[in-house]
């Protein structure tokens, strides 16, 4: 399963030290142009000093086979690196390669933690994964108002996915009653709205 290697400066964690950025726009430069050997180098310094983004991209080249050899263990490793930095991205790879048993032994009760961590973190894919997994009775988590949170959340932005999860949600309303759906509803605002505060506190800080 190939992952989409996401370059864009917005998505990557904000760093402080100019220098930094300056290596980690190095690197981007140089994957857009296919000099992948490059974009490796500079990822892996500022991956190593702990960046969360770099950690990403890191994992990200192991696991499509850009500047070395495909890897999915080591693209595990820097996912999980990154993950445990906050990087929402990385949370939702940790929680598919678990679900899949690639790179790492299969264990669906932490990917389910980690899809759960990523949807927190506004990962809309994530959203989308973690409702589907709590809309069904595998596992004993089925959980169909925290499904329809989730679904509603996630069909809401425009990514790809958008349209399952409101397929899915059609489907979840027969099976709900109105005071079910209307809960969920009203956890998808609380939810929204809170995160839109967590956002903006964070700009503050930059």
């Amino acid at each position: 399963m190939k992952r989409l290697l996401t370059l864009a400066i917005s998505g990557l964690t904000v760093l402080t030290a100019a220098s930094a950025h300056a290596d980690l726009q190095a690197g981007i430069d140089a994957y857009n142009k296919q000099d992948y050997t490059t974009a490796f180098n500079e990822f892996m310094l500022l991956a190593k000093s702990g960046d969360a983004g770099a950690q990403l991209q890191l994992g990200l080249m192991y696991d499509n086979g850009r500047g070395k050899d495909q890897d999915h263990d080591q693209a595990f490793y820097w996912y999980k690196q990154s993950a445990n930095n906050g990087n929402a991205h990385a949370q939702f790879n940790v929680a598919e390669m678990m679900a899949l048993g690639q790179g790492t032994a299969q264990d669906h009760s932490q990917a389910l933690k980690w899809y759960t961590r990523a949807a927190e973190s506004g990962f809309p894919e994530a959203q989308y994964k973690l409702g589907l997994a709590l809309s069904s009775d595998d596992r004993g988590k089925q959980d169909l108002i925290e499904a329809y949170k989730w679904l509603t959340l996630s069909g809401i932005q425009q990514v790809e996915g958008a349209d399952a999860a409101i397929e899915l949600l059609d489907n979840l309303k027969i099976r709900m009653s109105s005071a079910e759906i209307l809960e969920a509803k009203k956890r998808a605002v609380q939810w929204k709205n809170l995160f839109s505060i967590k956002q903006h506190n964070q700009m503050l800080k930059i």
